[in-house]
Parts: C-alpha cells; structure tokens; sequence
C-alpha cells in the first residue's frame, strides 16, 4: 500500500512558479474590466430624504381594528397613489429625465425605469415584546439618477408628493374615525337614556316596598346605578376622543392648505361632520 505524501510549502511554492503566468493575466485581464466599467459607465448619485410615522393617538379601546389602520398597510397605499404612471410621467416630463433615450425607448420602458429607480424602505424599531413585529417608525424615499443636481430635486418632489398624500390620508382617517365615533357617541346616548329611564321607573314602582324587599331592591338599585356611571364614562370617553378629532382635523386642513388648495372640500367636509356631532351632544 502506497503511503500518503502531504505538500509542503515548497512544493506549492514550486505549483505557483508553474503557473505564474495564468495567475497574472486572469488577475490582469480582472483588473482591466474592473477599470474600463468604471471609466465606460455613468456614475449613479442617491438622493435620499426621510419621512417620520406619526403613530396612532385616539384610545384602541374606542376605536377597534378595523377602523385602526397599520403603519406598513398606509405607507404602501401612499406609495402606490404617488407612483402612479400619471405622476411618474410629469415627473419624467419636468426633469427631463432620460432624455438621450426618448427616440430609442419607448416611454413605457422609461417609466418602469424610473419607477425602478424609486426605493421606499421601511425603517422599524423594536416594540420590546417578543410576539410582536417590529414597529414602523419611519421611512427612506430614495431616487438614483445619473445627474446630482437632477437626483435631488427628484427625490424632493418624491417627498412631496408623499407628505402630499399623507395629509390626504390623515384627513380621510379622521373623517372615517369621527363617523365611527358619532355612532358610537349616540349608541351610548341611546343606553344611558334607557338606564336612566329604568332607574326612574324601578324607584317610583318600588318607592313603597315592604322592608323584607329592601336589600333585593337596593341590590338592583345600586346595579343600575353603576350601569350609569359606566355608560356616562364611556359617553365622556367618546366625548374627549371627538374633542381630539376636532384638534386632528384642524391640522389636516392647515396642511392641506398649504399645499393643495383642492383638497379644501375634504376637510370642510369633515369639520361639517364635527359641527353635526357637536350640535347632538349638547341636546
């Protein structure tokens, strides 16, 4: 049986010195693509900006999960109204992007590129428990381009435009909360005027109850009487949440203003809502 023969350092050494040659020109021929595509291509600039989450400030017990929208599910509908082929296109017309390639691509082809070009990235912190995912904090808009100038008044207006819709967002959420919120409001009138009516009739029908009663009835009263106080605490709870819609709703049309006079119409709306709402809670 033939022993086994381990290489030494002098044996790869002599392996090396065999085949200096195809070391050097694989490790050349390397080198020299590395080098023509970064003289032949253009350079490619990022432009990045910021947007924080504003997290959710109305009570989870009042308004429950169907009405409570999460973060990741609203920035992907922001992101989808903003890059739209309508906008996309203006864009693309007002920055002249691709240029050089209009008579050679078709726009299709140039707006799928650009839309490529366009990175949404999700920044998240750690709730602190386990069971839950992380929660969405903020998150990048980020546009490349071949041009620095150009990449930055992209990424600018693509930041707009994503606060634009935000505003948009918010003051649909609000009008959307405060009608949920109005019919919670007046099924909680509607309970509270109905306890109250028992209370009323169970201390006139019992007024003149024989003693050996007595504690069966108190039992009932006192029963009734902390029904009350629970529906009136709910009705006050719903209350304070309408005070902040108002406050919520008062932003939204600031912000709106400011930046698209069209969109007045939605909050008018809503603050007619608001004026509705509070005409009914001071019957």
């Amino acid at each position: 049986m033939a022993a086994e023969y381990e290489l030494t350092f002098n044996d790869y050494l002599s392996i090396f010195k065999r085949r200096i040659w195809q070391i050097v020109i694989v490790a050349s021929t390397i080198i020299i693509a590395a080098i023509l595509v970064a003289i032949l291509l253009p350079p490619v600039y990022q432009s990045t900006g910021t947007i924080l989450v504003e997290s959710q400030q109305i009570s989870k017990d009042i308004i429950q999960s169907s009405v409570n929208s999460v973060a990741d599910e609203r920035i992907e509908l922001i992101k989808q109204r903003v890059m739209t082929r309508e906008n996309l296109y203006k864009i693309m017309q007002k920055y002249g992007l691709y240029s050089d390639r209009l008579d050679k691509d078709s726009t299709s082809l140039l707006l799928n590129e650009l839309r490529n070009n366009i990175a949404v990235e999700l920044l998240s912190t750690d709730s602190g428990n386990p069971w839950e995912k992380k929660a969405t904090i903020a998150f990048n808009v980020s546009f490349s381009y071949n041009s620095p100038d150009v990449t930055h008044k992209v990424a600018n207006e693509l930041v707009t435009l994503f606060l634009d819709e935000n505003v948009k967002s918010r003051t649909e959420k609000a009008t959307e909360t405060t009608e949920f919120l109005s019919q919670e409001v007046e099924i909680l009138r509607k309970q509270l005027e109905a306890t109250e009516s028992k209370v009323a009739t169970f201390k006139e029908q019992y007024s003149g109850a024989l003693p050996e009663h007595m504690d069966m009835h108190m039992t009932m009263l006192q029963r009734s009487e902390m029904d009350i106080k629970e529906i009136d605490r709910d009705y006050k709870a719903a209350q304070e949440e309408l005070r902040y819609l108002d406050v919520e709703l008062a932003s939204a049309k600031s912000g709106i203003n400011n930046r698209r006079t069209a969109d007045a119409p939605v909050v008018l709306s809503s603050e007619a809502e608001i004026d509705k709402l509070k005409l009914e809670l001071e019957r």
